[in-house]
């Protein structure tokens, strides 16, 4: 696609996203918005820094309206003391906090939209924005009410339109990556897990993670930069040399999301989550993204990692869940 074709569908995108985000703060109605947007720091001190910048957001200053919608609620999840639990550990602490700050049952998860953005780093390669994050940096683009945008101003503007399309359940993404896309090329999930991804050129893949996916959709297994060659000898790039790379977004339905409460032990008077049943991190991406491919058996995924017992117990409440990819 031609330079100016594509500046023409980012400014196209920017504008249908700023659209919608204008029509959920208005109308501020159930489904029409985010219920929860969470976002997860990686000690206090970091999520004190995000707190602040989310009460920013909510605060209505003179006759300017606040940034985000009335009827939605923030909080940060802070990350414990001691040794790192990874994403996965941090998604299942984000679903005991929800339960535990707002009293949640478990049939309210039936008709929550949450909206999960991981912004744990200490932002190592912008060491002027490690107080508050690299999620927090500003950008050379204006929200619509004027300010400075930041990395999450843009994330929650290119998201804003999601609600109402895909339904309750929960979004998660990472805090740092820019995303830009049409939310109007989002469609209704399919039953799972959702993987939203762009198809790009393999040469550009190899610097991304690859979905292998079948004709149904279903994924049968991730690829993390590597070379072309190897994405074509796995079957990931079509028939005009493009593959489909990992946004890093996926939607979790209302099933999926409840499975998630489950390994947080979230409704459990003792129940601990499974990452700190078994002591060792949990990523998302790796080890659960893994946990529902098709194209990996409980005996490949439980002898690919070093905690045993937390895979085999991972496996058996993820196999079933269909993960599929989503073109955007």
């Amino acid at each position: 696609m031609p330079t100016t074709a594509v500046a023409q569908t980012l400014q196209v995108a920017l504008e249908a996203n700023a659209a919608a985000y204008r029509r959920a703060v208005q109308t501020s109605a159930a489904g029409e918005c985010w219920d929860f947007v969470v976002l997860t720091a990686t000690n206090a001190k970091q999520a004190a820094g995000y707190e602040q910048e989310l009460a920013l957001r909510h605060r209505i200053v003179g006759s300017t309206a606040a940034f985000f919608p009335a009827i939605q609620r923030s909080i940060v999840v802070s990350d414990p003391p001691g040794a790192r639990i990874g994403s996965g550990g941090a998604t299942l602490n984000v679903m005991r906090e929800l339960v535990r700050r707002f009293g949640l049952k478990a049939a309210d998860f039936d008709r929550l939209r949450i909206l999960l953005i991981h912004s744990g780093g200490m932002s190592q390669r912008l060491p002027m924005y490690s107080p508050v994050g690299k999620i927090f940096a500003p950008l050379p683009l204006l929200r619509p009410d004027g300010h400075v945008a930041t990395l999450f101003d843009h994330l929650y503007l290119t998201l804003a339109g999601l609600p109402p399309r895909i339904g309750p359940g929960m979004l998660i993404l990472a805090g740092d990556v820019f995303l830009l896309f049409d939310h109007r090329n989002v469609t209704a999930p399919r039953p799972g897990v959702s993987a939203l991804t762009m198809r790009v050129d393999a040469e550009i893949g190899r610097g991304h993670g690859v979905f292998v996916s079948n004709p149904q959709g279903l994924v049968q297994q991730t690829l993390q930069k590597v070379s072309v060659q190897q994405m074509q000898s796995a079957g990931a790039t079509d028939a005009g040399g493009k593959v489909l790379i990992d946004s890093g977004i996926l939607f979790w339905d209302v099933a999926a999301t409840r499975k998630l409460t489950e390994l947080s032990g979230a409704f459990g008077k003792k129940a601990r989550p499974l990452h700190e049943r078994h002591r060792v991190a949990l990523d998302l991406y790796e080890q659960m993204v893994g946990a529902m491919t098709t194209g990996l058996t409980q005996a490949r995924f439980v002898a690919g990692g070093k905690a045993k017992a937390m895979h085999r117990e991972l496996f058996a409440a993820l196999d079933g869940i269909d993960l599929r990819v989503m073109e955007v």
